[in-house]
């Protein structure tokens, strides 16, 4: 593959990814609130381990941004890795490393 059909692929799958981020926003204003009180939209899913955008609770310090990612293990309950930022191109990087990192605990996990 040349650096020309890389940067394609790249570029396709950042915009794939900015839409997704925007749609599971929309989605996520619908949502009702977590026990947490948190509203979530799944953005990706490898075994145990999901990439999701929140919506953050009333008592997050940093509300104003509206983009909030996290790498969640659901056998845990635990938060792993998270973003928080106000431009959708960005959040999609951060999204992109998300998912790497979620695909890569899953084949390490052996589930």
């Amino acid at each position: 593959m040349d650096v020309l059909d890389w940067f394609m692929q790249n570029s396709q799958r950042n915009r794939h990814l900015e839409l997704l981020i925007v749609r599971s926003y929309v989605r996520t204003l619908r949502a009702p609130r977590t026990i947490a009180g948190q509203k979530v939209a799944s953005l990706s899913r490898h075994g145990l381990y999901e990439v999701r955008l929140l919506e953050p609770s009333e008592m997050a310090e940093d509300k104003d941004l509206p983009f909030w990612v996290e790498l969640f293990d659901n056998q845990r309950n635990l938060s792993i890795d998270n973003y928080a930022g106000d431009d959708v191109e960005e959040t999609a990087a951060a999204v992109q490393h998300l998912i790497s990192q979620a695909e890569l605990l899953d084949r390490e996990s052996g589930i």
